[in-house]
């Protein structure tokens, strides 16, 4: 994949779930959840790969950690993309994915 391609990727998932990929117990953010919800990080994590003991660590340390080698070439911008999924309010989610585009030199033609 290229950092377009995960740019698109993440920012449609975002944008088409609408809703935070949260743990209804305590509030924290997940990288999926019971309800089939997935954060940004998430999206790029395949079904396979993917393992509950996850939830506890950070997107940056998955790629070692999980031998997540695919996604290792875009660990800034996951970093990034995860942030607004996790701090930024859904309704300013689109504005968010604008600036890291511009940030990251990469085409929001897909925000439109």
């Amino acid at each position: 994949m290229t950092k377009q391609e995960v740019f698109d990727k993440v920012a449609t998932h975002l944008l088409t779930q609408n809703k935070k990929a949260i743990c209804p117990i305590d509030g924290r953010c997940k990288y999926r959840t019971s309800e089939g919800l997935k954060c940004a990080a998430g999206i790029m994590i395949s079904d396979d790969e993917y393992s509950p003991e996850m939830e506890s660590w950070a997107v940056n340390h998955l790629i070692t950690k999980y031998n997540l080698e695919k996604i290792a070439p875009f660990k800034d911008l996951l970093y990034k993309l995860q942030g607004i999924h996790d701090v930024v309010g859904i309704e300013d989610w689109r504005n968010e994915l604008r600036k890291t585009a511009l940030r990251y030199h990469l085409s929001a033609s897909v925000l439109d």
